[in-house]
């Protein structure tokens, strides 16, 4: 296990690291938090010759060969995507990437509400978003294709949401959504949106958009993304780390 919580706060074992990646890691952890704008700012002037001197380096360059190590759980550290913060109250340790053979799984837990008082704390309400894509390789190209937007709604203080509950309800959504031959595209919904009908719209758009995907860098443990929501978008990066 490379992470775990103290509080809010992310704790990384450096030494499955190489000595450029850990120097990256210090520069991001524990910093996902800032402004969007600050952050963009940040990945032109501080991150960006570190990671072209990455890219030189990257064990996996080619789409074709990025599949079989890609398969396990990820932990983004560190996000430009607009969307991932379209919902407040992100918690970067309780967030994941899920990749199996064939499909893929972006999960986090939101604390919408901010409690600023005891009983709050308690009765805050936990928002638990997993956005399932499919994903293949096609003319040396990754092919990314939303197939499926599920979101739950819990008490915050029962317990925190950890890898394994994920993996379980990405595991089990796979297979309702098998059952009900909804594992493709055509067949992606979004069910409305309990918290804020502004979060509903939003999501429907991510759900019907065909997202671009590149993988930079990426070695056993450490993967840096290109992303873009739609082709003619700035494009998006995230910095992810190995943990199981």
């Amino acid at each position: 296990m490379l992470q775990t919580e103290n509080k809010d706060k992310i704790i990384i074992d450096k030494t499955k690291f190489s000595a450029p990646e850990a120097e990256l890691i210090n520069l991001i952890i524990n910093k996902d938090t800032e402004p969007l704008k600050q952050k963009n700012d940040y990945y032109q002037q501080t991150l960006l010759p570190i990671i072209e001197n990455l890219k030189k380096a990257s064990k996996f360059p080619n789409p074709e060969n990025q599949t079989a190590p890609l398969i396990g759980v990820w932990l983004p550290l560190w996000t430009t995507i607009p969307f991932v913060d379209i919902i407040p109250g992100r918690i970067g340790n309780q967030s994941y990437q899920i990749f199996n053979e064939n499909y893929y799984a972006n999960i986090a837990r939101y604390l919408p509400v901010n409690g600023i008082n005891f009983l709050k704390k308690i009765f805050s309400p936990a928002y638990d978003l997993m956005i399932i894509q499919k994903y293949y390789i096609e003319n040396q190209q990754w092919v990314i294709e939303n197939i499926a937007v599920n979101q739950k709604i819990s008490l915050a203080n029962l317990s925190s949401f950890n890898q394994e509950k994920a993996e379980k309800w990405f595991n089990k959504t796979l297979k309702n959504l098998d059952k009900k031959n909804k594992l493709n595209p055509e067949s992606v919904q979004v069910k409305e949106n309990r918290f804020n009908k502004k979060w509903y719209k939003k999501l429907q758009t991510t759900a019907q958009a065909k997202p671009y995907f590149e993988h930079i860098y990426m070695s056993d443990n450490l993967r840096i993304v290109k992303t873009y929501r739609e082709k003619n978008q700035r494009p998006s990066y995230t910095i992810a780390i190995r943990i199981s």
